[in-house]
Formats: structure tokens, C-alpha cells, sequence
């Protein structure tokens, strides 16, 4: 006789892993900019806060199961319990849902870690808090926090409006664009082997999520001409005053610009116009992000040849995210008001040294084609975005130097 058969239905494992992720998104955007969160660390999510101390988050959904006292907190509990007493965070989170929202507690007693604790069965009764003393237990169930979680629809909704609030997003953004972007960005953090890359803050997720301004230039581009197209996005960096001297540029560049004729210009620009010698005091370097060394040593011989300095965190010998981050040192004239001489007029690095270091390069602006973000956005963090996958280097010259 054949078997039949498995029920192959995964939908309330499914159902688990995406509350926890709108959960996770709840956290993030809902948190000081000063938290550092770890999606899938010691528990579902880790949050660290400005004081270094950790929380970890084990998030369960049971939307189908009736919560059974203490037992049904047993596996969960015990998991934290062990953590807790190999010292591996300071303070714990338990977020449950259970059908028909029974009351959780927002605690528990030692006397009640202690029967959780606690497995009776025919063989006999386990007590997985043994060895360890009653201090112990106590020092757990003190920084043990219960939190009752709303069915998967009610969390939904609250993600939404929080995404909007955090973005100044419409409803129909939200829901057609913001969210499913931001519940694929923490999937793919989960999914990262690397603990580092699993690492991520409320403004840099943010960045990684709001993609509006990147898909309007693209959008943008297709319904007009170029020459307008252009022009307009000119006016609207200058309105926004988006690539001003005073932020944190950057510019990403990748093996197609070796075969564009405006390469050379734009590096010329971008160390001597729009930094060095002459310009204000508060201009800040641009800096330029390489695909690949290919690229990096084009651009770094144009430089030498020219007599430009640079900073490059020593990628020769192996890249010092430290030095790399170091500000210029300047001379200024004696009004005070423009400089006279920089230490190095521009900074300039590949993906692989940012890569290999887990250095999160932070930004006030990026400039790039909207087809290299997807890696670039893993390793590099910034508030706005100009860009479009058709700009050639000449346009994006011209743009920076109407806009800065």
C-alpha cells in the first residue's frame, strides 16, 4: 500500500516569520537613533542601546493555539533562562500572541520562572533551573518583560503607520512600495551569515527602505526629454539644496564609467572645484566609491598625475576604516573665511574594502545609478539619493556643479 501523502502546509510557520519581521520593523523604526539592532542574533532580534546594554526579543505567534499557562512559555523561557545565565544580554523580551488574546502577564515571579521551569511527565519531574541558586532565578525574572502581541493584522497596521510617520509617506506608498520593500530588507538581514551585516539602526534602515526619490528620477526620465529631464532635476537638487558643500557627498562609479569619456572631468571637478584651495570654510571632500579596484586605481592615478591628494584608508595595505574617517586638515586664510591648503582633497574607496571590513560608510547624499544600489545600500548609508541608471558622467558633472 502507498502512503499518502504529507500535509505540506506551511502557512502558520509562514504566518510566524513575517510577524516576527513586522515585529522587527516595529522595533527599529519605533527606536532611538542611538539603538543598534541585530536581526536573527541571540534571539529573534537583539536591540543595544547607547549604554551598551543588550535586549534580546523572542518574538512567537500562535494564532490557532490557546495559551496553557506557564507550560506554554516553557521553550521560549528556557531559552532565555540559559542565555541569561552564561551572561550573553542584560535584560530579555518574550512578544506572544495566542488565540483569543489571553492575558500574558507582563511578568513573571521567581516562584513562577522556577515552575515554567519545571517539565513533569511520566519519567519524572526536570528542573532546568538546576544547579543554579535562587539568586539567580530572581536576577532572570527581574529582567524578564512579557509583552502581549495584537494578532497579525492589528501588528500590520501598526507597521503601516509607522512607516508612513517615519517617512512622511502616503497610505497608498506604504502599502504598495514601503512595506513590502521593508519586509524584504529584513528578510534579507536575517538571511545574511555575517553578524555584521545583520546589524543594522533606525536611520539606516529607513534609507534602505524609502527608494521614492530614487524611482521618481527613474519614472522622471521616461516622460520627458532628456534635456528637460535633466534641467528639472537640476532645479529640484538646487531647491532642496541636496548637494550643498557644508554635507557628506559621495559618488559610486563602476566599470562602465572607464569607457565613458567624462570620467576624468568629473574626478578633476570633484578635487579641485568642488574641494581644496579656495573654497569655503565647512566644505567638506566628495567622496568616491569604486565597484572594484579597477576602477579605484584609474581614478587614483588620474589623481597622483595631477598632484591631488587623497585618502584611501591605505587600501594597499589593507584599508583602515579609522584613518579612512579621519576630516582633512585645513589652513584657512586669514579672514578665516576660505581655505588655503587640505591634506587631502578627496577620499576614495572600493566596495570590497568596505566589504571585507564591515565598515558602514555614512553619507549625507549619494550619488549613483539607481542599478547599482542594491549592493552599495548593504554597505553604505545615506539620507538622500540622486541618481538614475541612464545619467552619463558628463550629465552627473553638470548637475553637480549647477547644484553644489
Amino acid at each position: 500500500m502507498i502512503a499518502s501523502p504529507s500535509n505540506r502546509w506551511a502557512g502558520p510557520a509562514i504566518a510566524g516569520y513575517v510577524y516576527q519581521f513586522d515585529y522587527s520593523i516595529k522595533r527599529i523604526l519605533g527606536s532611538s537613533d542611538d539603538d543598534q539592532f541585530v536581526i536573527e542574533g541571540l534571539e529573534d532580534i537583539d536591540i543595544t542601546d547607547i549604554n551598551n546594554e543588550r535586549r534580546a526579543v523572542q518574538v512567537k505567534y500562535h494564532e490557532a493555539a490557546r495559551f496553557n499557562g506557564l507550560k506554554s512559555l516553557r521553550d521560549p523561557i528556557k531559552e532565555m533562562f540559559f542565555a541569561y545565565a552564561h551572561g550573553l544580554a542584560e535584560s530579555f523580551t518574550l512578544h506572544a500572541h495566542y488565540e483569543a488574546s489571553q492575558n500574558l502577564g507582563t511578568s513573571l515571579t521567581t516562584a513562577e520562572v522556577m515552575d515554567c521551569l519545571t517539565e513533569r511527565s511520566r519519567g519524572g519531574i526536570r528542573r532546568y533551573w538546576v544547579p543554579l541558586n535562587e539568586e539567580v532565578i530572581q536576577g532572570f525574572a527581574d529582567r524578564l518583560e512579557i509583552s502581549q502581541g495584537p494578532d497579525r493584522k492589528t501588528q500590520r497596521r501598526e507597521v503601516m503607520a509607522m512607516i508612513g510617520s517615519s517617512t512622511d509617506a502616503t497610505d497608498d506608498e506604504c502599502e504598495h512600495l514601503l512595506y513590502p520593500t521593508a519586509l524584504a530588507v529584513i528578510a534579507e538581514i536575517a538571511m545574511t551569515r555575517d553578524v555584521r551585516q545583520r546589524t543594522i539602526g533606525r536611520q539606516e534602515f529607513i534609507n534602505k527602505v524609502d527608494r521614492r526619490k530614487q524611482l521618481w528620477s527613474g519614472w522622471h526620465a521616461r516622460l520627458q526629454s532628456r534635456e528637460q529631464w535633466v534641467r528639472s532635476l537640476k532645479a529640484m537638487l538646487r531647491i532642496r539644496r541636496s548637494l550643498r558643500a557644508t554635507l557628506v557627498r559621495g559618488l559610486c562609479l563602476d566599470g562602465a564609467s572607464l569607457n565613458d569619456g567624462g570620467l576624468q572631468p568629473l574626478v578633476h571637478e570633484l578635487a579641485t572645484k568642488q574641494f581644496g584651495p579656495g573654497a569655503l570654510v565647512g566644505t567638506k571632500p566628495w567622496t568616491i566609491i569604486c565597484s572594484d579596484s579597477a576602477v579605484a586605481l584609474v581614478v587614483k592615478r588620474y589623481l597622483v598625475q595631477h598632484g591631488l591628494s587623497f585618502n584611501d584608508g591605505f587600501e594597499w595595505l589593507g584599508f583602515s576604516a579609522t584613518l579612512f574617517e579621519i576630516d582633512p586638515v585645513v589652513t584657512v586664510n586669514k579672514p578665516g573665511t576660505k581655505l588655503v591648503h587640505v591634506s587631502h582633497a578627496i577620499r576614495v574607496v572600493t566596495l570590497d574594502s568596505l566589504r571585507n571590513s564591515g565598515h558602514i560608510l555614512a553619507l549625507d547624499v549619494l550619488v549613483a545609478a539607481s542599478g547599482q544600489m542594491s549592493e552599495v545600500a548593504q554597505l553604505v548609508s545615506a539620507r538622500d539619493y540622486v541618481g538614475s541608471d541612464s545619467l552619463t558622467l558628463d550629465e552627473i558633472n553638470s548637475i553637480i556643479r549647477s547644484s553644489s
